[in-house]
């Protein structure tokens, strides 16, 4: 493929998309578009889009797979030596070279006729996951998070510009709402939602819902209602005790798990139906810890159509409610699901978050359990965090569907968008 060709076809995704490259580079969100110019995913899928590759010939059309270790198919590039996943991918000024920064904390240097590798750079002590090159292509920079040793840490100012950024596109632009509804469940997840959102919508366009429980504790309302006055939202309370203890009494037997779920997706009945007498479209609170441990309930806490917080984990919320401002007395104290007295989520789990987002973050990216024992990481908590995140998987998938045909909806049927 001809670097011209490739480097239209990646204006052409930034044009449509609507997105600044510096935002998504910075917050290594760069490889889906890197991803047009050579496939250089180890492990990992990675799907070409035909909706905005007019050019590909008609031949290679519908879904391409592509493998770092897999022959080189339909003209795109196949780069060899990576042993782990590939996060940032830039060209040089003049076209001719590639450079590829990695997760096994190695930047490569590409020759674009033939594959080649040029150089190697050694020395990152973490993850790399941005690479380019000097204007004049003599230099190379590369970003790493190995600065203060924590793979976690975040930048909580460039992370809330673009998670601003991020609600005002897909809230406004993309699904056409002037106002968002937040379910203020007086914790700090919805306390961060709310506050991105006010940011991103203005105060007057977003609706904080408190929906209690009987026996839901004081203190939540408390502090949902501390969010609501901190940003000057407006608020509706909504109880559904009467909703779900009728629902109980007519299936009986009810036992705290599917009393918990019965909870969570009445919830969501409130905050759809509030959707649509208020044209306010309801924002997601759950976590990327919560979403990949399991801990939520499915078409429940996680049913609504956009979440700022999706791919934070617990500890990154925490330091991005933080420096927001959320208040302390809400950021400092035990995560709960607040269904039963004195229940906290490291309690269910068994684990901290500070330890399981730890695991998470190197089981995903691409290290097995045995190199984490290694490492460190106690090898019961490890194997705990594992089967949690194999097992729920299925929450985090839409139905499956049997396949009839070439035009699936969410398997064949994708836009640039759906990535």
């Amino acid at each position: 493929m001809a670097v011209e060709h490739v480097n239209a076809l990646t204006k052409r995704w930034l044009a449509t998309a609507g997105s600044d490259s510096r935002v998504l580079s910075a917050l290594g969100v760069w490889p889906l578009l890197a991803f047009l110019a050579v496939a250089a995913y180890d492990n990992r899928d990675a799907k070409l889009a035909d909706e905005r590759l007019d050019k590909v010939p008609q031949d290679q059309r519908g879904w391409e797979w592509a493998y770092l270790k897999q022959q080189s198919r339909g003209g795109l590039f196949t780069l060899y030596g990576h042993t782990s996943v590939v996060r940032s991918v830039g060209f040089s000024p003049d076209g001719a070279r590639i450079v590829t920064g990695s997760f096994d904390r190695t930047a490569r240097v590409w020759n674009v006729a033939d594959g080649r590798e040029l150089l190697r750079l050694n020395g990152h002590t973490n993850q790399i996951f941005s690479v380019a090159f000097s204007l004049n292509g003599r230099r190379i920079v590369t970003g790493s998070r190995d600065r203060d040793g924590d793979p976690l840490a975040i930048d909580p100012e460039l992370t809330r510009k673009w998670l601003v950024s991020f609600l005002k596109d897909e809230v406004v632009r993309r699904r056409g709402f002037k106002k968002g509804l937040v379910g203020l469940s007086g914790g700090v997840d919805s306390a961060l939602t709310a506050f991105l959102a006010a940011a991103a919508l203005g105060k007057d366009n977003v609706i904080g819902v408190r929906m209690p429980y009987r026996t839901s504790s004081p203190d939540s309302l408390v502090h949902a209602q501390l969010v609501i006055d901190t940003l000057g939202i407006q608020s509706l309370t909504v109880d559904i005790s009467d909703a779900v203890d009728g629902l109980l009494k007519q299936v009986g037997n009810p036992d705290p798990h599917r009393i918990g779920n019965i909870m969570a997706r009445a919830r969501m009945i409130v905050l759809f139906d509030l959707s649509a007498k208020h044209q306010a479209l309801p924002l997601g609170t759950s976590n990327k810890s919560e979403r990949l441990l399991g801990y939520f309930t499915w078409h429940g806490d996680d049913a609504p159509p956009v979440n700022p917080l999706g791919d934070l984990f617990k500890t990154q919320v925490w330091q991005l409610a933080k420096f927001l401002g959320v208040p302390d007395v809400i950021v400092s104290k035990p995560a709960s699901a607040d269904l039963i007295e004195g229940q906290t989520d490291e309690g269910d789990f068994g684990i901290s978050y500070a330890e399981a987002d730890a695991i998470l973050n190197w089981l995903l990216s691409g290290y097995n359990p045995a190199s984490l024992v290694a490492r460190g990481f106690d090898a019961d908590k490890v194997e705990l965090v594992r089967k949690r995140l194999a097992g729920t998987h299925w929450k985090r998938k839409l139905p499956t569907v049997a396949l009839l045909s070439s035009t699936g909806i969410g398997e064949s049927y994708l836009r640039p968008v759906d990535y």
